[in-house]
């Protein structure tokens, strides 16, 4: 019972560590979750963090970003930036 109670003691302690390369996933899950509570301007400013954190290896799931950044534009009411941000995922 003492090893139990020492291990839950020290996992308390430990504080998991996000490989650098994940950080924009962790991001982009609080620009999600600002989007679905309609918040636009904190979504636009997590989801372009997500994307300076993913870096210029822009995979698939990266330039999805792009469309999410849209719709913070588009809660924002600037339907004109949801457009530009759109069409720089295609350079």
């Amino acid at each position: 019972m003492l090893e139990r109670a020492e291990l839950r003691r020290q996992e308390q302690l430990c504080v998991p560590l996000v490989p650098s390369q994940d950080q924009w996933y962790l991001t982009t899950v609080e620009g999600l979750c600002h989007i679905l509570l309609g918040r636009g301007e904190p979504a636009e400013a997590a989801l372009t963090a997500a994307l300076d954190q993913a870096g210029p290896a822009r995979t698939r799931l990266p330039i999805m970003l792009v469309a999410d950044l849209a719709a913070a534009y588009v809660l924002r009411d600037e339907p004109e930036a949801a457009t530009q941000a759109l069409a720089e995922c295609h350079r």
